[in-house]
């Protein structure tokens, strides 16, 4: 990692991370009405759909894109991770990458539409087979920087379309049978318990056909086409972010007032080897969440969440405190009747914490304590780490919803100002 510096990186490609949030959609705007990106640089933005955010994000992220290359020409591309088959060693696996959305639903007719239902998600929780916690964040690892990194791998090489990934089978291959049998081969973990878990993947995707880079952005690479014809690369080629010789720099919206933030990102790119460039252009600034207010109270639009909630990146994130997840379920139906019906939570998808329980209970872990702490009682591996199983009171979301049941013990907004800082994630968190 390098700190940026405008005069000496300027001739690099700039990646702008959107997450969804006020702050970053901030930072891209200012960046735009500064004339600091160009098309022509191989700069691009990019919105990472982990298929748990709130509605009112989705109609947020789509007005920006439409903005940023309508009005200023640079591509903004949404991304979602995705899993495929191929074969390694001589047994059929499944494999991580990026997909390609548009900015419209999916949709079994509209195959090509963003998910928003949980899917990629919890396809991340099956591939892992494990749930991500405060500790061991595979969602963000997965979905944000593994996802993003794939792209540039793709993107950087100067292609017109994405490679084509996996096998030309006309079904997948891997079945619970071979799954059963590569179980047992391994660690002989218990197969039904196993099989539960990873279903889920066995009915995802398993291959990605090459995607144009124009069917996916009003922009794309025409501007590239335009002042380099003839130059581009085949569908195959490949091109790692991390051999890129003269580095890349990613553009992230971190803000003035979050220094903790700041300090985990420097603290996670001093332990990578990478060509990749930091640059924390509203943290540089001064900027404040109260100039991201004042910004979008200027605007002809903004994200349709009200200000005093936390329902921005994952709407129950469990990196957000205990206490705001609580207030967050007790509050949902009074913050839907203020928003337009097509903006508010939908049951059964992550902006309704049944959702969370399902997936917890689904995908959590019982295993024999063997550790003091537990008292040899069974353990249970949940969103919030480890617990007894038998623990009525640990941290869950089960627990979450009856707490929300019961009347506050005092009046407050949904979450402190410290709450909102400490809990959210270097990474994807955003006001």
């Amino acid at each position: 990692m390098s700190d940026y510096c405008l005069t000496r990186h300027r001739t690099l490609p700039h990646i702008v991370k959107v997450s969804g949030g006020r702050s970053s959609a901030m930072m891209l705007l200012r960046m735009l009405r500064q004339k600091k990106l160009k098309a022509s640089r191989k700069d691009v933005v990019v919105f990472n759909n982990t298929s748990a955010e709130h509605p009112a994000t989705y109609e947020f992220v789509r007005r920006l894109k439409e903005e940023c290359e309508q009005e200023y020409g640079i591509p903004f591309f949404w991304l979602e991770f995705q899993t495929y088959e191929d074969a390694s060693k001589g047994e059929w696996r499944r494999f991580p990458t990026f997909r390609l959305v548009q900015d419209r639903p999916y949709s079994k007719s509209f195959r090509d539409g963003y998910k928003w239902r949980g899917e990629v998600f919890e396809e991340m929780i099956s591939f892992h087979n494990y749930l991500p916690d405060r500790i061991k964040r595979s969602c963000t690892q997965e979905m944000k920087v593994s996802t993003t990194r794939s792209f540039l791998m793709e993107w950087l090489a100067l292609k017109r379309a994405t490679a084509h990934r996996g096998h030309y089978m006309n079904k997948g291959q891997i079945t619970e049978d071979e799954l059963a049998r590569q179980v047992k081969y391994r660690n002989g973990h218990n197969v039904e318990e196993y099989l539960d878990r990873k279903r889920c993947l066995l009915q995802s995707e398993y291959r990605r056909p090459p995607q144009q880079f124009n069917d996916f952005s009003a922009v794309g690479v025409r501007p590239l086409e335009k002042i380099k014809k003839n130059v581009f690369a085949a569908e195959e080629a490949m091109l790692s972010p991390e051999d890129y010789a003269d580095g890349y720099v990613s553009v992230i919206g971190i803000r003035g007032d979050e220094p903790h933030r700041v300090a985990n990102i420097k603290a996670r790119m001093a332990r990578e080897e990478t060509a990749e460039i930091i640059y924390m252009p509203l943290a540089e600034g001064g900027v404040s969440k109260a100039d991201v207010v004042e910004f979008w109270n200027k605007k002809e639009y903004d994200l349709r969440i009200p200000y005093e909630t936390n329902l921005t990146n994952c709407v129950y994130c469990f990196m957000k405190s205990h206490n705001t997840l609580v207030e967050i379920s007790r509050e949902m139906k009074k913050i839907d009747d203020s928003m337009p019906p097509e903006l508010q939570s939908v049951k059964n998808t992550p902006s309704d914490i049944k959702w969370w329980i399902d997936i917890e209970k689904k995908y959590q872990r019982i295993r024999e304590g063997k550790s003091e702490r537990t008292k040899g009682g069974n353990i249970k591996v949940g969103f919030f780490g480890v617990s007894r199983e038998d623990d009525k009171k640990a941290p869950s979301y089960r627990q979450i919803r009856l707490l929300a049941k019961r009347p506050p013990k005092k009046s407050k907004s949904i979450a402190s100002e410290e709450e909102l800082v400490h809990a959210q994630c270097s990474v994807c968190g955003d006001y």
